[in-house]
């Protein structure tokens, strides 16, 4: 019944692709086990360091290289080779989950009858299996660490038990020897001596004086936590630091109180994850009732023992709650909750927690209920994975297309040293496709091509900061450098249907011919460089009624973006209606490598003059922004700015990380003769430069802007 099960459960995943960071993860697993992949001067040695998933502990970088090197050829990770690793982190899961089962068994045994214990033991088996979040690390190459750790963990734990209950000391010594291997694979290794200490002290000897019990479960924390500090001692010796990352990560979260608060809420959401373990984006609401039902359903006979053994069942009680809190903490940095289930491998180890606990409530009673409740929920935690995991392999899908489109963008200009993905997979049935950083999608061990000495910096980033980033003097390197851009066709037309095209950026030009005209409303010919001129003014004729919204349309060069079209504002001028039209909000106008000719549409048919400008006009009397607390303030010359025909302006602060490309928008209050943008350090915080820019907006068209750079 259990292998049936954890087939169905993990079906979909046959045939997915990878998501998130496990694209980084394996590109350095093939370092490891193929040496013509890594970088010059790159040895063994930084090769295990680099390998992101094995999160610094060398047995697990060495367990994903020699997936690399058993089933791959020449290191390049290709479908077969992504089954063949799942396949191996099930058997690593059935491992854990049957040594887990032996270890629950052995724990219960000197309180309660061998029948309640072996049926307990086998429930925590089944449990485990088939939990969702088991589902999670078994798809993750990242989950690696974790579950080869579980093995040697939950191994330890029953050999420990085992030799201590049956004097056999064999099996202790086997136990410490899983212990050590267990350190270099995860950090949570270091909850293993207290662990094992709590188990020498109720469960090893039960029958012995307290006292004699308190020794020998210090003893055993001692002896145990030498075991794991050994790995720390054998990497100072080979000349290799011991780094702790999760733990200072998780550490420097509680340091400080705001951090603490935020990691405390994200543990609780993490509690809850664990309790309910449902992806929102796949059964919904009907997912919750379920987990919730089998929640009610495990606990009943709990409640019900517990009233003819209340100190055993609340011993039983407290240890659940502060083993499973400890490990949801543990991370606490990375958020999961049910609408977002990108980091629910990382609760590996405390749905580990949760299984014993389930286990050893659903077979508290006897009879038919020890194996009928059990089976009712594995079956129930079946059904949540099963549904995991098809939202696994949508999202798998979409992260796969991308990755595809950007193999392919760079095989077609390969002297390109820049990939620019813009509006990339995020979110897909709640679970991240992508991280921003899509170079190792373009490694070596992805594409089979040769290893390059520079690798091209791919990224992911949204359109609207695409547009940000057009204005700042970064793009111009960029363009020198060789610039691909990689976006969906509907940005370009909406007619274009779905798909992603690749559109080379040209190096920046000389601008030839005259960048103004008057009268007609169709331009002379042109040969303007689109990011040289992001704006473009028009003043109409005094008899404009200046009612519909302006039009411009253009003629470019490009043979893949030949025009577009493009909608202005109407602005009070001294001598009538003026059309400013924002040309750097269009990305057809950015694309077209040259612009040819320019016309106006409706009233400006006939015009007085129409001039192409570098930049929108200033925003008058805005230089650098005066800080308060998070928030920044301007003080712009309300006097002297631009007056839309009709309507009210709106102010908004962008911010754009001009290295990360990150980007974010605050709408400004008026209060007073300032304009408030709140909480916007909490952008800056943290960052090397920050590019903002103050805009004055008529019906979302720039009229007016300011900017500079920041260094917080």
């Amino acid at each position: 019944m259990v292998f049936v099960l954890v087939a169905w459960a993990h079906a979909p995943l046959s045939g997915s692709g990878v998501i998130g960071s496990d694209s980084r993860v394996l590109a350095g697993a093939a370092r490891v086990a193929w040496p013509e992949l890594r970088a010059e001067g790159e040895d063994l040695r930084a090769a295990l360091a680099g390998v992101h998933g094995a999160r610094g502990r060398p047995l697990a970088a060495l367990a994903l290289g020699a997936t690399s090197w058993m089933w791959s050829e020449r290191g390049r990770w290709s479908d077969e080779v992504l089954l063949a690793l799942r396949l191996e982190n099930l058997v690593l899961l059935l491992f854990a989950a049957f040594f887990l089962g032996r270890f629950v068994e052995h724990l219960l045994l000197p309180w309660t009858a061998s029948d309640q214990a072996g049926a307990a033991g086998l429930a925590a088996t089944l449990v485990l299996s088939v939990h969702p979040l088991s589902l999670a690390a078994v798809a993750s190459a990242a989950a690696r660490a974790d579950l080869l750790g579980a093995v040697l963990a939950t191994g330890a734990g029953f050999a420990f038990l085992r030799g201590r209950q049956e004097r056999r000391y064999g099996l202790v010594f086997l136990a410490a020897a899983l212990t050590a291997a267990c350190a270099a694979a995860t950090e949570l290794a270091w909850l293993v001596p207290p662990a094992l200490a709590l188990c020498e002290h109720v469960s090893a000897r039960r029958y012995r004086a307290r006292a004699v019990r308190r020794r020998t479960a210090l003893t055993t924390l001692v002896a145990f936590g030498g075991c794991v500090a050994l790995e720390a001692a054998l990497l100072s010796r080979v000349g290799a630091a011991w780094r702790p990352h999760e733990l200072a990560r998780t550490l420097s979260a509680l340091a400080s109180p705001e951090p603490a608060l935020r990691a405390l809420a994200q543990g609780f959401e993490r509690l809850g994850v664990l309790v309910l373990p449902v992806n929102a984006a796949g059964l919904g609401a009907p997912g919750f009732v379920l987990a919730a039902l089998l929640l009610l359903l495990v606990l009943q006979p709990a409640l019900r023992a517990a009233r003819s053994a209340p100190r055993f069942w609340a011993a039983v009680l407290v240890a659940w709650t502060v083993a499973a809190v400890a490990t949801a903490l543990y991370r606490a940095d990375v958020r999961v909750q049910p609408g977002d289930m990108s980091g629910a491998a990382g609760l590996f180890p405390a749905a580990l927690v949760m299984a014993m606990g389930l286990a050893v409530a659903a077979t508290a009673l006897t009879g038919r209920r020890r194996i009928v409740l059990p089976a009712l929920t594995g079956l129930g935690l079946c059904v949540l994975a099963h549904a995991d995991a098809l939202c696994f392999a949508q999202s798998a899908r979409a992260a796969g297309a991308l990755a595809d489109d950007l193999r392919a963008a760079r095989a077609a200009h390969a002297d390109a040293a820049h990939v620019l993905a813009l509006d990339p997979p995020g979110l897909v049935a709640g679970r991240l496709a992508l991280e921003r950083d899509l170079a190792p999608l373009l490694d070596p061990a992805w594409t089979g091509a040769a290893a390059r000495a520079t690798p091209v910096r791919a990224r992911g980033l949204s359109a609207v900061a695409f547009l940000a980033l057009a204005r700042e003097p970064e793009m111009s390197a960029l363009r020198a450098e060789g610039l691909v851009l990689l976006l969906p066709a509907r940005l370009l037309d909406g007619e274009r249907g779905a798909g992603r095209v690749a559109v080379r950026v040209p190096a920046a030009g000389a601008e030839k011919g005259a960048g103004q005209w008057r009268e007609e409303g169709r331009s002379p010919p042109l040969d303007l460089d689109p990011f040289d001129t992001l704006a473009l003014r028009v003043v109409a004729r005094p008899g404009a009624t200046a009612g519909a919204p302006p039009v411009a349309a253009w003629e470019a060069r490009s043979a893949l973006v030949p025009g577009g079209a493009l909608a202005g504002a109407w602005l009070r001028g001294a001598d009538g209606p003026v059309a400013l039209f924002d040309l750097g909000r269009s990305l057809p106008w950015l694309l077209g490598e040259r612009a040819r000719r320019v016309w106006l549409e409706g009233e400006l048919t006939a015009i007085v003059l129409a001039r192409a400008l570098p930049r929108e006009p200033p925003l008058a009397g805005v230089t650098e922004p005066a800080v308060d607390g998070d928030d920044w303030l301007f003080e712009p010359a309300w006097a002297e700015l631009a007056r839309p025909r009709a309507g009210e302006p709106d102010f908004v602060l962008a911010l754009l990380d001009p290295e990360l490309y990150d980007y974010e928008e605050l709408a400004c209050q008026q209060v007073g003769e300032r304009l408030v943008a709140r909480a916007a350090a909490g952008f800056a915080a943290g960052r090397a430069r920050v590019a903002w820019s103050l805009e004055q907006r008529v019906g979302g068209v720039v009229v007016a802007r300011a900017g500079g750079r920041l260094r917080p």
